[in-house]
């Protein structure tokens, strides 16, 4: 019997909410691992600020007992995974604009404290003994356990060089450490992140992110039912998923849009950064923003596109990313053109075209909207089998194993 039949479950830390409107490694990764094991995925915590000023939002109101009362913490993620368990920790204290200093450590420590209670009651209620406590990049919580919380395997999970976040960098690079060094095994979703965060006492492995390519492999063919908003696009249609944020290249995405008039820019995610505002996206015809969208919906979207873009600044946070969505483009068997951003996407030079200007991103652009190549079509989707989240869930299971044997 393989060891990982040992565990009672999974208790698993993230940044992510299950409910959110765009797709998350964290949230694929824990739903695959449900596959087999009772996963309890425990919601990045809301503030008291995020309730007083959006109480009247879906996410807030459904949370509401959960959040002030400790009520009805537990709630099935998918009518058909009893696996699949949300955990809603009770409401925190907003701290991350504090400077570094005992104010914020005292502050720091209480909210952990809160934290840890969601997770100390599921221990308690579900009997558990015998568990894996896995955090996928939050390491503002978790980073100190009481003695009540043992778990078999510790894992801490780093997926972005956190000291170039504008957010996370105040306090996430110490918290991150101190996690990191107290976890069993750590893992990171890139090769630069392994080489920044390992050190001779406390090694990184490399983890990196996937795609459900069961899912991801309808949009190969054309779907039926697509929204009613891209029913009306013109084509072609040059497409991004994901969110819009500092990670990307406004100057690029503005020249294809200007280069490419003829053509659609659909872009599908949170427009969750401001600096897209300085060009007129808005003003241009040929541009369209959905919002973000669930991520059962994101195969309708990506089976419009002619070809798919990974715009990404080439920068310091960048390099340490590992691209959820380039597995999912090509699962979708779309051509791909990519900024020359991070060693990793290098590594995927056979199957789409990587850019080193803005010229050269559009020129290939050029080249990728004209490919037609059924060949080419089934060795983007064949290289995605290979990236799959069952294959990863498969790899992380044969780390935990291979501790154990140490």
């Amino acid at each position: 019997m393989s060891k990982s039949k040992q565990f009672d479950a999974i208790i698993l830390i993230t940044a992510s909410r299950w409910d959110q409107n765009y797709s998350s490694a964290s949230i694929s990764l824990g739903r695959e691992l449900s596959k087999t094991h009772v996963v309890f995925f425990i919601d990045n915590p809301f503030t008291f600020q995020d309730i007083l000023r959006g109480f009247r939002r879906p996410q807030i109101k459904k949370r509401l007992k959960s959040l002030i009362f400790g009520k009805s913490i537990y709630r099935q993620i998918e009518p058909d995974n009893k696996n699949w368990i949300a955990v809603t920790p009770l409401a925190i204290m907003p701290i991350n604009w504090l400077p570094e200093g005992v104010f914020y450590d005292l502050l720091s420590y209480l909210n952990n404290k809160i934290f840890l209670r969601a997770i100390r009651r599921v221990i308690r209620d579900h009997k558990l003994r015998n568990y894996i406590l896995f955090n996928s990049f939050n390491p503002f919580y978790g980073y100190s356990l009481p003695p009540s919380i043992k778990p078999a395997v510790s894992l801490y999970q780093s997926r972005d060089n956190i000291m170039e976040s504008e957010y996370l960098n105040r306090h996430g690079p110490r918290l991150e450490h101190k996690v990191a060094q107290s976890a069993n095994i750590r893992l990171a979703t890139s090769t630069e992140l392994v080489n920044i965060l390992s050190t001779p006492s406390h090694p990184f492995i490399f983890f990196p992110n996937a795609a459900d390519f069961d899912l991801f492999i309808k949009a190969s063919e054309p779907i039926q039912g697509i929204p009613e908003e891209l029913s009306k696009l013109k084509r072609p249609i040059i497409g991004y998923m994901g969110n819009i944020c500092l990670r990307l290249d406004y100057e690029l995405l503005y020249k294809i849009a200007i280069h490419f008039k003829w053509c659609t820019l659909l872009m599908v995610g949170p427009r969750d950064d401001d600096r897209h505002h300085r060009f007129n996206f808005d003003e241009l015809e040929n541009v369209v923003f959905t919002g973000g969208k669930n991520i059962v919906e994101l195969p309708k979207y990506l089976s419009v596109m002619n070809c798919a873009i990974l715009p990404f600044k080439k920068n310091a946070l960048t390099r340490s990313i590992y691209p959820l969505k380039i597995n999912e483009y090509l699962a979708g068997g779309k051509p791909v053109v990519s900024t020359d951003f991070s060693p990793d996407i290098k590594s995927f030079k056979d199957f789409i075209l990587i850019s080193e200007s803005h010229e050269d991103f559009i020129a290939k652009l050029d080249t990728a909207l004209a490919d037609v190549d059924s060949e080419r079509k089934r060795d983007r989707i064949s290289e995605a089998r290979k990236n799959s989240w069952t294959g990863r869930v498969e790899l992380f299971w044969e780390i935990i194993n291979k501790y154990q044997s140490a």
